[in-house]
């Protein structure tokens, strides 16, 4: 299953493990953060949500800096000066850039096909 420009909370449970041993040394060097890779299958939680029973999981890319908690990134200066840590932990600020980024190429596409030529200037 692959989610793009989404990103989902995962919650281990040890129940679906072989042993416990087994569990522990897998997700021992899992951090908040993370990049994983999941296989398993769909199921509906008790109160019928969407979920997967994960069978294995898999380290991709660790996280080599600690994200911040909970609270996110509440400082604007820290927001503005490390903007990829911005869109990492804020949504809204995810999606602005998305929609900018759709109208910036869908102008460059309509311009193009109307025969403009871009062209950049110094300055």
């Amino acid at each position: 299953m692959s989610l793009p420009n989404l990103s989902t909370r995962t919650c281990a449970d040890g129940r679906n493990a072989p042993s416990p041993e087994a569990f522990d040394a897998h997700h021992e060097h899992i951090r908040r953060g993370d990049i994983i890779g999941v296989t398993g299958f769909p199921a509906r939680t008790k109160a019928g949500e969407l979920s997967l029973q994960v069978s294995e999981v898999k380290l991709l890319a660790p996280c080599l800096h600690q994200l911040p908690g909970r609270e996110g990134l509440v400082d604007l200066e820290t927001r503005y000066r490390k903007r990829y840590l911005d869109l990492i932990m804020n949504h809204d600020t995810r999606d602005v850039f998305i929609t900018r980024s759709k109208v910036v190429n869908y102008i460059r596409k309509f311009l193009d096909n109307l025969g403009f030529m871009e062209v950049s200037t110094a300055g």
